[in-house]
């Protein structure tokens, strides 16, 4: 179990771990029925990504490298390979982890 739909506001982020405790990863909610996961590893140097609401985009302040929101494919900086997106299922008022694509 990931969050439960009512603890991410929309526009809103929560830490989570998968599929390991030493897998970080970062939800959005998007809308009020749409959620996105990412690693939050950089695909650079493995620095920590933090979500920017306003510009709507991941940052990694390491080698300031920026990734799309909807899709965690490269905006900017020296990051080669796109985010890891985590596979939600949202069943009732859960949202559940199912997988990574790289």
């Amino acid at each position: 179990l990931v969050a439960s739909v009512q603890d991410v506001p929309v526009g809103g982020a929560k830490l989570f771990s998968y599929p390991t405790a030493h897998d970080p990863c970062l939800l959005i909610r998007i809308s009020e029925d749409q959620f996105v996961a990412y690693s939050q590893k950089c695909t650079h140097l493995s620095c920590p990504v933090t979500f920017k609401a306003k510009e709507k985009e991941f940052f990694c302040p390491c080698h300031a490298g920026r990734f799309a929101l909807d899709d965690g494919r490269v905006l900017g900086g020296p990051p080669q390979r796109p985010l890891p997106r985590i596979l939600l299922n949202v069943s009732g008022d859960e949202i559940w982890a199912t997988g990574v694509r790289v």
